[in-house]
């Protein structure tokens, strides 16, 4: 009988050791993740931020819906932005309007369409079967005049319809005329076998512009051209609907979900 106790004790003393041995080693796991995860998520956000975004100079990409919270304060899509400036033709991409940014500076968000030794010039012409303003660009170091195929913008129609400038036969778009054409000496590209006037961009420089062409303050008028350093970042991912990415009960998951997926569309296009 004494034995089987002996026996009995020595088991529930080894089921003790056991049962503690698996808690501590939970425990270490548990900390182990949590520090991965914190470490993780220092180093991702030292290189990666989000913003919500305001304004409806981006439509239809950003706020192609925008609505208001009850204090008016909020509109609907957000943005994860890399921060780098290391950015290419196309991207979308987060600027202060300062050259010494401080706490109340602006921040704007726009479309980069052009770079320091570009030929750039904005005017009426016939592309694709529609007759309007459009982008034309002529790449450093190139010839070849390109007229961008924006399926992006918010509407042709309604750019078309701003005011413009007759030069010699061609209509620029009046903002972009007055702002970079007078007073310089301009380059001449053939668009359609009629000659056209383009502006050399700065070196380091960018021209950007709003996805809503009728309804933006960019380079073409406001801003003109800025220095590459003014650049905050590029948009890696869009979260549309971004009001509910934060402040309610399914703003972790959120973050998670996003966060993820950033992760995963960055390993993918470092991998091509």
């Amino acid at each position: 009988m004494r034995s089987t106790q002996k026996y009995k004790y020595f088991e529930d003393e080894k089921m003790d050791k056991m049962s503690n041995m698996i808690f501590y080693r939970f425990a270490v796991i548990l900390v182990l993740v949590f520090c991965a995860l914190l470490i993780f998520n220092n180093v991702f956000y030292a290189k990666y931020t989000y913003i919500t975004i305001t304004g409806t100079s981006m439509q239809p990409t950003l706020n192609k819906n925008p609505y208001t919270d009850e204090d008016s304060s909020k509109i609907q899509d957000g943005v994860f932005l890399k921060k780098t400036k290391d950015i290419d033709y196309g991207d979308i991409i987060v600027l202060n309007t300062r050259d010494h940014p401080t706490e109340d500076s602006i921040t704007i968000i726009k479309r980069a369409m052009a770079f320091g030794g570009d030929y750039i010039s904005i005017a009426k012409t016939l592309y694709k079967g529609i007759y309007g303003y459009h982008f034309l660009r002529v790449k450093k170091n190139t010839n070849r005049v390109e007229i961008l195929d924006e399926d992006y913008i918010k509407s042709y129609s309604e750019w078309s319809d701003m005011p413009s400038r007759e030069y010699d036969g061609v209509y620029y778009q009046e903002d972009f005329y007055s702002r970079y054409l007078v007073g310089y000496t301009p380059t001449v590209f053939m668009v359609n076998d009629e000659p056209m006037n383009f502006y050399l961009v700065p070196e380091d420089n960018i021209f950007f512009m709003g996805d809503n062409r009728a309804g933006s303050s960019d380079s073409r008028s406001d801003f003109k051209t800025f220095n590459i350093s003014r650049v905050i970042g590029r948009v890696v991912r869009i979260v549309h609907n971004g009001t509910q990415y934060e402040g309610n009960s399914g703003w972790w998951w959120n973050r998670i979900v996003q966060f993820f997926a950033v992760c995963w569309q960055e390993i993918l296009s470092i991998f091509g």
